[in-house]
């Protein structure tokens, strides 16, 4: 037999699945977008990158630039180079947040 808590519990569980719905929606599809996204965009950034630490590289060992200019462009093309990782890491936090929502709609 159903106790009157399971009882009383049923609707407002019923409730919170329906107010799920959208959200399970707008996450999978923010998920798809950034995966997509990520996808076109990590060459280019890591070429682009790869091409600062490069010229920062060169430029120090040739002596066109002082250490501290060769510093300064390392560090834009650490960041640069980074941008996909972080992407990555963003997805993977969205793609937890779907899972918990659809763990939700389930049970």
């Amino acid at each position: 037999m159903r106790t009157l808590f399971q009882i009383a519990l049923f609707p407002m569980k019923l409730v919170v699945k329906i107010l799920l719905l959208p959200v399970v929606a707008v996450l999978t599809l923010a998920q798809w977008i950034s995966f997509v996204a990520i996808c076109v965009t990590s060459g280019v950034f890591r070429l682009l990158g790869s091409v600062f630490i490069g010229t920062a590289i060169m430029s120090c060992a040739f002596g066109i630039d002082s250490i501290s200019e060769m510093w300064r462009m390392l560090a834009i093309g650490a960041a640069i180079f980074l941008i996909p990782e972080v992407g990555e890491w963003f997805i993977l936090r969205i793609a937890a947040l779907n899972h918990i929502a659809r763990h939700w709609l389930v049970s």
